[in-house]
C-alpha cells in the first residue's frame, strides 16, 4: 500500500503541473494563480493560501551619485543564500519592493534598465527555490527628497527626555528621517516655491525663525519652541538645568524661511508626518489630485496629477516587460500604502481663503469633535504648520498660492472612491495591456478615515466618506490592506523604543481588530480576495540589547499573536520584513526601523512565532486551521497534557485530483511527528519540508482532516496514518 500511494502521489504531483515549472527546486509545479471572487487559486484548481515576506531593503538606494537602487532589496551575491534561507522557514513568496526611483532617476522617460535587468534576474532567481514574487511599487513619505535632518546622538542628555528632544533640532546632525518611492524631481515639480539649494535645505522648519535675520536669538521663540514640544511631543514641563539652553544659543542656524526647507519634523514615529507636515500633503495632492486642490499646477504643460500619474504608469509598465513571463510572477502592489491625509492642507486652505482662524478651529471640531478638535486645532497653532497671514507673498512662500480650497475638503472625504481608485484602475490598464492575466493587488489610503476608525473602533470609517469598491476592468485583483498594533515607537523627536512585559502583551487578542480591516473587501468590494500585505513588530522593543538578552521575547509573543488570528481567519499573510542589512544600531538602516526576521548575525529571530506549518495549496475549500506554538496559552486542566505543536487543517470536499501541499517544518518537530487523515495517503518530501496529501473520498459535503502532532508526554497516539522521524517515515 505504501509503495502504490507514493506512486499515485507522484504522477499526481507531476503529471498535474502546467508548463511553468519552478525549476531545478521542486517536485511540484507551480501552476499559474487565478482569482475566482473570494479566493486566489492555481489552475490546477487548488485555493493557494501565501505566506509571504516583504524584502524591505529597496528603501535605501545603493548610491546616491550617482542614484543606483541595483543590489536593493537583496545584494546579488547573496541572492542564493537569502532565498534558500526564506524558503526553509516556510515562505512561500515575497513582496518585492521596488523603486519609482530606481527605474526613473533622471527625468521622465529615462529608464535605468541596468535595475530593470537586475528586477529581473532576482525574480528568476526566486522561482529556483520556489518562491512566488509579487512585485510592490513601494513608497513612504513619498520621496527620497522629502527628509529633515537631525541630531540624534546629543551628549551630556537623557536619551528621550525633554533636553533630547530639543537638541535633536540643532548641530551636529548625524541622521534624517527621510522617504522612498518618487524621484526627486517629482519632488521639485511638486514644490516649485523651495529653494531646493538653500543651506538650510533639511533643516527643520520650526527653528527657522529661532534667530532674526541680523542673528539674533529670539529668546522668546526659543521659549515657545521648548513648551511646544514639552506639550506636544510629551516631553514634560521646562527643564530647570538650563545648560542646554547655552547650547542651543551658541548653535542657532541663520535665520531661513518656509521656502528654504520642508516642515517635515524628525519624528521617531515618522508616519506622524502625514499628519504634521504641510509640504507632505501638497506632494500627495500633487500626485493624486492636482486638478482639485492646485488647479494651476502644471507639469510640460499637463495639469501635474495627469502628468505624474501617466509617468508612473509607464514606469511600472518598464517592470511588468521585463518579468511578465516568468513563472513565480504572482502579481502587482500597485502602490505601497499611499496617503490621502489633507487635514493640515484642509486647514491652510481655509485660512488662505477666510484669514480666520476661527474657522479653522471650527472645520477641526466638525471634523473630530469638541474635544479632539480643539486639540488638533492647538497642534497646527503650536507647530507653526499654518502660515502666520494670508498676504499673497507670505501664502507664495508657503507654496498655497492658487489652493482651491473647497477642492481640498473634498479630498477628506471623498479620496479613496473618486481620485485613488481612478489610478489603480488607470495603472492597471497599462499593466494588463502587457501581461494579461496579471493578478492586481491594491491598498486602502492612509487618511482622515483611517485615523477615526483608530478613534471610534476597527473598521468604522466615517459614514459619509466614499471608499473603493471593486476595481473596474480588472479581472482578477486582491485587496492587499496593512496593519500594526501596539508597536509603534512613543511620539516625541529622538524617542528610544517602547517597552513592553512579555506579560502583557502575551494574550492580546486581535481578532476583531485585524477582522475590522478586513471587512472592507465583503462589504465594500464584493468578496474580493484579501491577502494581509504587511504586519510585524520591532525587534528592538525594550531596547535591543534587553531584547537580544530576552531572546526577542515581547516581538515573539506580539508576532505568535498576529499569526494565531490569520489562521483563525484563514487569510494569507507577508510579513514586514526580512531585510539582509539589519544590524543592532540602527536596524534595516531606514529610519531606525527594526523589524527583520533575519537579525544582524544572519540567524532567524522569534522563528517560535513564525515558523509554523502552512498549507501552501488545497485540493478544497478551505474551511479551518489552527497551529499551537510553544508561545499559546493554554488554560491549564487538571491531568491533561497541552497539544503544543499541534496544527490541524480541514478543507471541504476536493475539487480536483491535484495534491494538498503542507509546510511542515523539521526545525519545529526535531523529534519527529504523526500524522493523522480523515482519508487518502500522504508523503512527507524532506527536501522541501512539504506533506503532499492525496485525499480519497469524493463525496459532497466531505471534510478532509489532516492533524499533525509531535510525540507528546502523556499522550496517547493511536490510530495515526503517518509517522515522519528524524530520518525515517513509517505509514499505517
Amino acid at each position: 500500500m505504501r509503495k502504490l500511494s507514493v506512486l499515485l502521489l507522484g504522477m499526481l504531483i507531476i503529471g498535474c503541473g502546467s508548463n511553468k515549472d519552478v525549476g531545478k527546486w521542486s517536485r511540484s509545479m507551480m501552476a499559474d494563480p487565478v482569482t475566482d471572487r473570494t479566493y486566489i487559486r492555481d489552475k490546477l484548481g487548488r485555493y493557494l493560501y501565501f505566506n509571504g515576506v516583504n524584502l524591505a531593503d529597496t528603501k535605501l538606494a545603493m548610491t546616491t551619485t550617482p542614484v543606483s537602487y541595483v543590489g536593493r532589496p537583496i545584494p546579488e551575491k547573496k541572492a542564493d543564500e537569502f532565498y534558500k534561507k526564506l524558503q526553509g522557514l516556510g515562505f512561500n513568496s515575497v513582496r518585492f519592493l521596488v523603486s519609482w526611483e530606481g527605474i526613473e532617476h533622471d527625468g521622465p522617460g529615462k529608464y535605468d534598465t541596468e535595475y530593470l535587468d537586475y528586477i529581473r534576474r532576482m525574480v528568476k532567481k526566486a522561482n529556483d527555490y520556489g518562491i512566488w514574487v509579487l512585485i510592490d511599487f513601494h513608497q513612504d513619505i513619498f520621496s527620497r527628497g522629502m527628509f529633515v535632518k537631525f541630531n540624534h546622538h546629543p551628549k551630556g542628555v537623557e536619551p528621550g527626555s525633554l533636553e533630547s528632544q530639543v537638541l535633536s533640532l540643532f548641530e551636529p546632525y548625524d541622521d534624517r528621517i527621510q522617504g522612498d518611492g518618487a524621484p526627486v524631481w517629482v519632488v521639485k515639480d511638486c514644490l516649485p516655491e523651495k529653494k531646493f539649494d538653500s543651506p538650510a535645505f533639511g533643516l527643520p522648519r520650526l527653528i527657522g525663525k529661532l534667530a532674526d535675520k541680523d542673528g539674533k536669538a529670539n529668546t522668546a521663540m526659543i521659549g515657545r519652541l521648548v513648551n511646544v514640544i514639552g506639550k506636544v511631543m510629551g516631553g514634560g514641563g521646562a527643564p530647570t538645568d538650563t545648560a542646554w539652553m547655552k547650547y542651543i544659543l551658541t548653535h542657532l542656524p541663520p535665520h531661513f524661511g518656509p521656502d528654504e526647507t520642508l516642515d517635515l519634523l524628525p519624528l521617531t514615529n515618522w508616519g506622524v508626518n502625514y499628519f504634521t507636515s504641510l509640504d507632505m500633503s501638497r506632494v500627495y495632492a500633487c500626485f493624486f489630485a492636482s486638478k482639485d486642490a492646485f488647479p494651476d499646477l502644471k507639469i510640460n504643460g499637463q495639469a501635474a496629477s495627469d502628468f505624474l500619474q501617466e509617468d508612473y504608469a509607464n514606469a511600472y509598465a518598464e517592470v511588468v516587460k521585463k518579468v511578465y513571463d516568468l513563472p513565480n510572477v504572482l502579481g502587482y502592489d500597485i502602490m505601497n500604502e499611499p496617503s490621502s491625509m489633507f487635514v493640515s492642507l484642509a486647514a491652510a486652505g481655509l485660512f488662505a481663503q477666510t484669514g480666520d482662524m476661527n474657522a479653522v478651529n471650527g472645520l477641526m471640531v466638525q471634523l473630530f469633535g469638541k474635544e479632539l478638535g480643539d486639540n488638533v486645532y492647538q497642534i497646527l497653532i503650536d507647530l507653526q504648520i499654518l502660515p502666520p497671514d494670508n498676504k499673497p507673498e507670505t501664502l507664495k512662500r508657503y507654496g498655497l498660492s492658487g489652493i482651491n480650497t473647497s477642492g481640498v475638503l473634498g479630498l477628506l472625504f471623498s479620496f479613496d472612491r473618486n481620485h485613488l481608485q481612478p489610478f489603480y484602475e488607470k495603472v492597471s490598464k497599462k499593466v494588463l495591456a502587457i501581461d494579461s492575466d496579471a493578478i492586481m493587488f491594491f491598498e486602502p489610503s492612509g487618511g482622515l478615515s483611517m485615523v477615526l476608525s483608530y478613534i471610534t473602533g476597527p473598521g468604522n470609517a466615517m459614514i459619509w466618506s466614499q471608499p473603493m469598491i471593486r476595481l473596474h476592468n480588472v479581472p482578477m485583483q486582491v485587496y492587499a490592506p496593512h496593519y500594526y498594533p501596539d508597536i509603534y515607537p512613543y511620539i516625541g523627536l529622538n524617542q528610544p523604543p517602547r517597552m513592553f512585559e512579555p506579560q502583557e502583551i502575551a494574550q492580546q487578542d486581535y481578532t476583531e481588530a485585524i477582522q475590522g480591516v478586513l471587512k472592507a473587501a465583503s462589504r465594500d468590494m464584493d468578496n474580493t480576495p484579501v491577502v494581509m500585505g504587511e504586519f510585524g513588530t520591532y525587534f528592538n522593543l525594550n531596547g535591543i540589547k534587553t531584547s537580544v538578552k530576552q531572546d526577542y521575547a515581547v516581538s515573539a509573543e506580539i508576532l505568535d499573536n498576529y499569526y494565531e488570528v490569520y489562521e483563525k481567519l484563514f487569510t494569507s499573510r507577508m510579513i514586514w520584513c526580512a531585510s539582509t542589512q539589519n544590524n543592532y544600531d540602527a536596524g534595516e538602516g531606514w529610519n531606525h526601523e527594526d523589524f527583520s526576521v533575519i537579525g544582524p548575525d544572519g540567524k532567524p529571530r522569534a522563528a517560535r512565532a513564525f515558523q509554523r506549518p502552512v498549507p501552501f495549496a488545497m485540493s478544497g475549500k478551505p474551511i479551518s486551521m489552527h497551529y499551537y506554538s510553544p508561545l499559546h496559552y493554554f488554560d491549564p486542566d487538571k491531568g491533561e497534557y497541552p497539544p503544543l505543536r499541534e496544527f490541524e487543517l480541514k478543507f471541504a470536499s476536493k475539487e480536483t485530483d491535484a495534491a494538498t501541499e503542507v509546510y511542515v517544518p523539521m526545525a519545529v518537530y526535531k523529534q519527529g511527528f504523526y500524522v493523522w487523515l480523515s482519508d487518502g495517503w500522504a508523503h512527507y518530501d524532506r527536501d522541501t519540508q512539504r506533506l503532499f496529501y492525496l485525499p480519497s473520498e469524493d463525496k459532497p459535503g466531505w471534510t478532509h482532516r489532516v492533524l499533525i502532532r509531535p510525540p507528546l508526554p502523556g499522550t496517547k497516539n493511536d490510530g495515526w496514518s503517518l509517522f515522519i522521524g528524524p530520518d525515517s517515515e513509517v505509514e499505517r
